[in-house]
């Protein structure tokens, strides 16, 4: 057919050499010029957004209950775990009593941990789309849904987040040993935190322990040790340390837990002839008469005979003879035992529709005058993650976070020897593995909340496997490891610093010379908004202490 080409058309090879000609002009651009501080623009921007509009943060039944601990530090009690109150109390005692100062702290840490694995992508990848895909992850449902959220499980997550992140630069970053070692510091104290943060959370840490290294030294392996144990040690430790400061009162959470157990592994007739005090027996016997173990699974403590919302008086009295009779059923009955936890457990993974619970979306009744007023941004992302549950109410599961994360711990197995990050890619896996794993024995509610942790552990270990295929694809060394001086100990060769960072200029931007080593360089109303939600209308475990 005969070329038709009108007046009005494009001269051949017009539109690709505007094409260039836009390209050259964007590559020419400062933000392409200075991609690093663009990306620090960005993380910052997002931050600020992120606050302003969802100041002074959302709070549930969970939240209000430590801030009224931190508030009033006699009250210091033990339901949750006091590291978090004792964090909120210092960080209003340094701002004047600002409740917002926790949502700052929450989400800058979050921000910031994104920010630097952005920067970090870009260095390894030299690509711009690539390394925007960190910060993506913050506005991502699955993460945004409760980020705002002043819960331990969100900082559980970003705390264990940021030691990650550092570490990576730890390994391939920073080029100054002061500065690296300050990193793993920092490090170190997170997972310290995390493991504080919630009675269950230590587990999750441990994987992540083998990612720690102490920059610039021979012992490499005994560095190591002991900075794994300084982080376990600290998570052990916080809560004694702060009940020597201030006492902590003793409500022994772990009772909600053998409450649901006893209540499903004794008949009525078994449970109005319990060897054990009359108020507990009588308390036991309400429960099982006014909610029947056929019509309630878990969290007997909150969600059955306790309108009050206060913890139950027979937990503080009468813990050591519930205790024994949750043992005792146990070992009377641990067919029983294992049927219904293994039912309760696979529930959790795949919630029933009734039962799903994603967030919370606004204050809830306090005696504080707290209110939280509603504002197009807290309304588009009620309406963003509402429509999420609804639409894709996968992304709110906890079967398909575990499933993630099985299938990304086996391509870090099979990726062991080619893939760079392949061993954080494990670390990641494993922690959400074992964090997923705990609440086996342990399910109290249904709650998203609960996975929170490995769905942002997933989502930065796919991170890395592109970053990985990237650079493979690619073909390049990512760059020499280049060991910083050491002085020579007498009678033992020199040691190069394994941890010793790489080139990590991007293939676009110069090769700067290296400096020369100098002296230094070695060295009160109620809520106002309806949550975000899928059902029911409040936490499927208020008051939760796992």
């Amino acid at each position: 057919m005969a070329n038709t080409t009108t007046a009005t058309d494009p001269a051949p090879g017009r539109t690709s050499g505007r094409r260039r000609a836009v390209r050259a002009r964007v590559e020419g651009s400062w933000p392409a010029r200075h991609w690093t501080p663009t990306l620090v623009v960005l993380g910052a921007l997002l931050l600020v957004g992120n606050v302003l509009p969802l100041y002074p943060g959302f709070m549930s039944f969970d939240s209000i209950m430590q801030l009224g601990q931190a508030l009033d530090p006699s009250t210091l009690a033990d339901w949750h775990p006091p590291v978090m109150t004792a964090l909120w109390w210092l960080l209003m005692a340094l701002t004047g009593g600002s409740v917002g100062s926790m949502l700052v702290a929450q989400l800058g840490l979050l921000w910031a941990a994104l920010t630097l694995l952005a920067v970090y992508v870009f260095r390894r990848s030299g690509r711009r789309l690539l390394s925007l895909l960190p910060l993506l992850l913050g506005v991502l449902p699955h993460v945004a849904s409760t980020s705002a959220v002043i819960w331990k499980d969100g900082q559980l997550a970003f705390a264990l987040l940021g030691a990650v992140v550092l570490l990576l630069f730890v390994r391939r970053g920073a080029d100054r040993v002061r500065l690296r070692r300050a990193a793993v510091a920092v490090a170190v104290l997170l997972l310290a935190y995390a493991g504080a943060v919630r009675y269950n959370a230590l587990p999750a840490i441990i994987p992540l322990l083998f990612l720690l290294t102490w920059p610039g030294t021979r012992r490499a392996r005994r560095y190591r040790v002991a900075l794994a144990a300084a982080a376990v040690v600290g998570a052990l430790v916080a809560t004694p340390v702060i009940d020597a400061v201030r006492p902590v009162q003793e409500t022994h959470p772990a009772a909600s837990v053998m409450l649901d157990d006893v209540l499903h592994l004794y008949t009525l007739d078994e449970l109005r002839a319990a060897d054990v005090s009359p108020p507990l027996r009588d308390y036991l016997v309400t429960l099982a008469t006014t909610c029947p173990p056929g019509t309630r699974d878990v969290n007997y403590t909150w969600r059955c005979a306790n309108t009050t919302g206060t913890i139950p008086a027979v937990f503080l009295t009468h813990a050591d003879e519930l205790r024994g009779l949750y043992l005792g059923g146990i070992a009377e009955h641990p067919l029983d035992y294992a049927a219904f936890r293994l039912r309760v457990f696979g529930e959790f993974l795949h919630t029933p529709p009734e039962e799903v619970f994603v967030t919370w979306s606004t204050i809830g009744p306090n005696p504080y005058g707290l209110v939280f007023d509603p504002n197009p941004a807290s309304r588009a992302l009620e309406t963003y993650v509402g429509v999420t549950a609804r639409d894709l109410g996968v992304v709110f599961m906890p079967w398909a976070w575990l499933l993630a994360a099985l299938v990304v711990l086996g391509l870090g197995r099979q990726r062991r020897a080619s893939g760079e990050h392949a061993g954080v890619v494990l670390a990641l896996a494993a922690s959400s593995v074992l964090y997923v794993v705990t609440y086996l024995p342990m399910v109290i509610g249904y709650d998203y909340r609960y996975v929170y942790w490995p769905a942002i552990a997933v989502s930065v270990a796919g991170v890395l496997l592109l970053l990985d295929r990237r650079t493979a694809v690619a073909g390049g060394d990512p760059g020499a490891a280049v060991a910083e001086p050491e002085p020579e100990v007498a009678g033992e060769p020199p040691t190069p610093d394994a941890t010793a960072p790489l080139d990590l200029h991007p293939p676009a931007e110069p090769v700067l010379p290296r400096r020369a080593p100098s002296a230094r360089s070695g060295e009160g109303s109620g809520p106002t908004l309806a949550p975000a939600r899928v059902a029911p209308a409040r936490p499927s475990s208020p008051g939760s202490t796992s």
